[in-house]
């Protein structure tokens, strides 16, 4: 009787550590929406130094650099983010609890995004874990 006792205690106390897994997920899933949503209003008004804190620590390019990559993915999309960008809809998203490449949790999410006239995808890799939270990568899927 002890023994199924202590067996009951031990799978009690999986389940119940395994709610607070998924709550820590589901409020960094949140967070990064609106971590996402905040950037994309920050380069459609081409305020660099506000959207540089939006990315995590370890991918913090200067403003310069930030300005020159999104230079790039709009001459190489033929695409303006000062047309106004809107998130259009969320096309997909997933998360992982750990990720050893990046050290800590990994948010994924995909954006149609309304960019003038012109609709696209764009994507951001968002990463929690001791160094801070932020968008590690991000970029445009056509």
């Amino acid at each position: 009787m002890k023994r199924i006792m202590i067996a009951i205690t031990i799978l009690c106390s999986m389940m119940l550590s395994g709610c607070g897994i998924i709550e820590e997920l589901r409020s960094g899933s949140d967070a990064s929406v609106v971590l996402c949503e905040d950037f994309c209003t920050a380069i459609s008004s081409d305020d660099f130094n506000t959207a540089r804190k939006y990315l995590h620590p370890d991918s913090t390019p200067s403003a310069a650099d930030l300005k020159e990559f999104l230079s790039n993915l709009e001459a190489d999309f033929e695409i303006d983010f000062s047309d106004g960008l809107v998130l259009k809809r969320r096309k997909g998203s997933g998360m992982t609890y750990y990720d050893s490449i990046y050290d800590g949790s990994v948010y994924e999410l995909t954006y149609e995004i309304v960019l003038g006239g012109s609709e696209i995808d764009m994507f951001f890799t968002v990463v929690k874990n001791d160094i801070g939270f932020g968008i590690y990568a991000f970029g445009v899927i056509y």
